[in-house]
């Protein structure tokens, strides 16, 4: 998300007039040692 979020504003400071308003990034689930079960 960092890197996305770099390479998008250098194109804006660059004067790129075509960066998106918004962007959609695929959710990712991290299932840590702290989570609870799931319920079967």
């Amino acid at each position: 998300m960092g890197t996305r979020a770099v390479e998008l504003l250098m194109r804006k400071l660059g004067g790129d007039t075509d960066v998106p308003e918004a962007t959609l990034l695929a959710p990712r689930l991290t299932e840590r040692a702290s989570t609870a079960p799931r319920d079967a």
